[in-house]
């Protein structure tokens, strides 16, 4: 991939860990577990590490490096154990250029509430293609201090806490992933939260789960500016225990743009809260707008067409191009994708 300078790329499973000295000669060939060898390509500078037993891959601060084509499989994580179970890594120094793709995460249990992928102080940061699935009490992607990502046609499903989880990011995109069955207690598929700025959502697939997508602003850690959040030709449907398909938790959001949506729950389509300004909401389908208090009056609102919930359900389930009346209401033009898995015709 051009612009990145290292790749680590295996020819086999890492099935817990192993460690590799951050000696080691470039390139360099491990066995883990499995038996099958694992290639790490890396340049002259100091090399990534594979991790001892509690991590897998570290990035530690370096930058341009592509991690993939691995499988991560069977890792644990405890209570309190930060880096625990975590198949990519980085909570050290500021690290840029890099890019996870094509990987598999599965069937680990992590405790500690991190993410497969947990990334710190990272930019210029693609993921992209990968699949997360069956993570007990985990999270699939969080990212923190983080600036300039893209998160791309990844499918997550099964996970206990979060799919996707920007902690204080700085101009990101969500766009193409697809997401499903994400129920536990603090079970968000996508959240925004702690400070965002500059997010675009865009074309994604929630189902099966009971908040499709969350956000709000400031809260403890307040800062100057709007949080310029979009999110726009989304497809979400909470399940029977949700309340909402996008909700927000207040925390003064400023700047929300909410159009061409689908959205789906049982007790709403959109849930915000007073303390949420400069919002607008048009053109979307949903199961209809609730405000937790006095809507304020600078929301520009209109256009939405409330829909019951198992006939838009059913109209999705047929699969193939989205009903030409559909795609009006959204104010989509013909090709644009709404979802991961419907075009308008």
């Amino acid at each position: 991939m051009a612009g990145f300078l290292d790749e680590i790329t295996p020819a086999g499973t890492i099935v817990q860990s192993l460690a590799l000295p951050t000696g080691a000669p470039s390139p360099s060939t491990r066995r883990p577990h499995s038996g099958r060898p694992m290639s790490i390509a890396t340049s002259k500078r100091r090399a990534p590490t594979i991790g001892n037993g509690r991590f897998a891959i570290d990035l530690a601060g370096r930058s341009n490096i592509v991690v993939r084509g691995f499988a991560f499989e069977r890792f644990a994580g405890g209570n309190g154990a930060v880096r625990e179970g975590v198949g990519v890594l980085n909570n050290g120094g500021q690290s840029q250029g890099i890019a996870i793709v094509n990987n598999k995460f599965r069937n680990s249990s992590l405790f500690n509430g991190q993410g497969v992928i947990t990334l710190r102080n990272v930019s210029g940061l693609k993921i992209t293609g990968n699949e997360i699935r069956e993570i007990e009490r985990g999270s699939g992607v969080r990212l923190g201090a983080a600036q300039d990502v893209s998160i791309e046609n990844n499918r997550i499903e099964r996970v206990g806490r979060t799919g996707i989880a920007l902690l204080g990011v700085a101009n990101s995109t969500i766009r193409g992933n697809r997401l499903a069955q994400i129920t536990g207690v603090h079970g968000n598929a996508i959240t925004l939260y702690l400070n965002n700025r500059g997010a675009l959502v865009e074309a994604n697939t929630v189902t099966r789960s009971t908040r499709p997508m969350t956000f709000h602003g400031d809260k403890s850690a307040p800062g100057p500016g709007d949080h310029n959040f979009v999110i726009t030709h989304n497809v979400f449907v909470a399940d029977a225990d949700g309340i909402a398909a996008l909700i927000s938790w207040g925390a003064n959001t400023r700047g929300v743009t909410i159009t061409g949506n689908i959205l789906i729950g049982p007790k709403g389509g959109i849930r915000l809260t007073p303390s949420d300004t400069g919002i607008t909401i048009a053109n979307n389908i949903s199961s209809g707008l609730t405000v937790t208090g006095a809507r304020p009056g600078d929301w520009k609102v209109g256009g939405d067409r409330d829909v019951n919930a198992r006939q838009m359900e059913a109209t999705l389930a047929q699969g193939g191009p989205l009903p030409a009346d559909v795609c009006a209401n959204l104010k989509a033009a013909p090709g644009t994708a709404i979802g991961a898995d419907w075009r308008c015709p």
